[in-house]
């Protein structure tokens, strides 16, 4: 293998499955650098050895079978972290090597092995990369799930947040110009203030806020990349992901926060037709339905939001709904704005209605009290009837989850399910009513989880 830069290694790890070999540190390293160190490459006995240069440089040199060796130079950095004395402060950089940063734990001050390191899935062509090892691994990488990264942080425990998309991948697919219900400071995070003009935050200043919680708090968080599996049970789970790249790896964990929010698939209405292209499960912006048929399935918040927006954007909507008014969790200042273009007929409501079907250029539409059909001209139906979590890796894993309301067991005053060492965060807590649990009180989560994790044994 080419010797590459640390720099160039680094910038390389998700082309290269993020390690070049399995390594297994045998045996603490100590003194200035100059230590063979014992390693496993491949499960063939190799060398890895420091040489110290001039202006605190260093040559790590990876022996192999073959007579080619690797030789990639480091340059020494200033840390000043307590625990980076000893070990680390004598290697520096060398933690940002792939083969060091993933394939060893930091232990007062000490370079030691994880458990249970070996026969890990990974990427064909490249041997595993030991596997990290954290107090918390956290699946979900939204408001909730940043929450209980920094309150892990702030107690001093190692915490990991995957996601499968990017950070608030949920507030991305909201609407474009979407401005929240709930003030900017009942959103807050982290101890960190959401300070904006407006008492109200809008979708942009949120994504810009929670990005600055992270920054502020310096949490690990892996974007696309995907949890795939959980296995073991409190002190020894074992998570299993893979990237968008394809790169599969594996991390240890204490206890797993399961904080995937409540957008993992949409409350599909379950009628022919519904595949078709012109069903839309999201809105966005009203900008590609101007001058357009469009239905709007649903009366809530998001529906009517949607439908003021295509309206004033040159589209012709109509709103189906089964109840016979708008829903009364519509936030108050967009109230009277839908009531005055209902009554005067300038967006069209069938009420006590439900979608039957979905054809290429109409959509039939059945009455709630007589089964009455009636089919009107159609270009695009955007459905807002909600989203549903994934409850799939908690029954897995044996979380009992209520067959009526779909929460999962779990204790309110921890967070912890009836699995131990395995808890929830946010909306998903809520099973079907997603409005039970918002931003503002699932915030708190993350503080129950970590006071119950230092709670001694």
């Amino acid at each position: 293998m080419r010797a590459r830069s640390v720099r160039r290694a680094a910038r390389e790890e998700d082309q290269l499955g993020r390690a070049y070999r399995e390594v297994d540190l045998l045996e603490r390293t100590s003194g200035h650098g100059r230590d063979v160190l014992p390693a496993l490459d491949g499960g063939r006995r190799a060398g890895a050895s420091l040489t110290e240069r001039p202006k605190r440089r260093y040559v790590l040199e990876l022996a192999t079978e073959g007579p080619e060796r690797e030789r990639v130079e480091v340059l020494m950095a200033p840390r000043s972290t307590p625990v980076l004395k000893t070990t680390l402060e004598l290697v520096g950089q060398l933690v940002e090597v792939d083969i060091f940063r993933h394939g060893l734990n930091l232990r007062g001050g000490g370079l030691v092995a994880p458990r249970d390191s070996r026969n890990r899935s990974h990427h064909p062509g490249y041997p595993t990369a030991m596997s990290e090892q954290f107090d918390i691994v956290v699946v979900g990488a939204g408001p909730c799930g940043i929450a209980v990264g920094a309150s892990a942080k702030k107690a001093g425990l190692s915490c990991v947040l995957f996601d499968r998309g990017c950070v608030t991948s949920s507030l991305v697919n909201y609407p474009y110009y979407m401005t929240f219900f709930s003030t900017a400071v009942m959103l807050e995070v982290g101890g960190v203030p959401f300070t904006i003009p407006e008492a109200k935050p809008t979708r942009r200043e949120a994504l810009a806020y929670y990005r600055r919680v992270i920054e502020h708090w310096d949490l690990d968080v892996r974007q696309y990349e995907d949890v795939v599996s959980i296995e073991g049970g409190e002190g020894d789970y074992s998570v299993a992901t893979r990237t968008a790249a394809g790169m599969e790896h594996s991390y240890l964990g204490s206890a797993v926060v399961i904080a995937t929010g409540g957008f993992h698939d949409p409350n599909y209405l379950g009628v022919p037709g519904e595949d078709l292209p012109k069903v839309h499960h999201y809105y966005h912006e009203p900008y590609p339905y101007y001058d357009q048929d469009v239905l709007v399935v649903g009366a809530g918040s998001s529906a009517v939001e949607a439908a003021l927006e295509m309206f004033r954007n040159g589209a012709r909507v109509t709103i189906v709904h089964f109840l016979e008014k708008i829903d009364r969790g519509v936030k108050p200042w967009i109230v009277p704005d839908i009531t005055n273009r209902l009554e005067k007929g300038e967006i069209p409501a069938l009420w006590r209605h439900r979608v039957a079907e979905i054809r290429p250029s109409s959509v039939v539409l059945r009455s709630e009290e007589g089964g009455t059909l009636t089919e009107i001209s159609n270009d695009f139906v955007v459905a807002m009837t909600g989203w549903r979590a994934n409850h799939e890796p908690l029954e897995k894993l044996g979380v009992e989850i209520g067959e009526a309301n779909a929460i999962p067991r779990y204790d309110p005053a921890t967070m912890e399910t009836n699995v131990p060492g395995l808890y929830i965060a946010g909306v998903i807590a809520a099973g079907h009513d997603a409005n039970k649990i918002f931003i503002e009180n699932g915030r708190e989560h993350g503080d129950l989880i970590v006071a119950h994790r230092l709670k001694p044994s």
